[in-house]
């Protein structure tokens, strides 16, 4: 089996166990397959079905800030031409 036949193979289990509602244990232990192998593959799948970027173009509103908030409240204000390396780093940390 060449290596994009086991992968679609693998993205189709993966889907499998989400319509299931199963565990991925459980769902691993009925399928036959090691627990960390199907992890593997959902992280995979999750990765391959990801945006290439989370960022989108933004156009300026004419406001001059920034504002990041964070999930338990907290927000931060920065000038709205801040680089978007530290604007990725301040969401990480989120």
């Amino acid at each position: 089996m060449s290596s994009k036949e086991k992968q679609r193979r693998m993205f189709e289990l993966v889907e499998q166990w989400k319509q299931s509602g199963e565990t991925l244990k459980d769902f691993a232990t009925f399928q036959g397959i090691a627990l960390s192998g199907l992890q593997y593959w959902h992280k995979k799948y999750r990765d391959h079905r990801a945006p290439a970027s989370v960022f989108i173009q933004m156009r300026s509103s004419g406001h001059t800030q920034l504002r990041l908030r964070y999930p338990n409240g907290v927000e931060l204000m920065m000038p709205a031409g801040s680089p978007a390396a530290l604007i990725a780093e301040l969401i990480r940390l989120g």
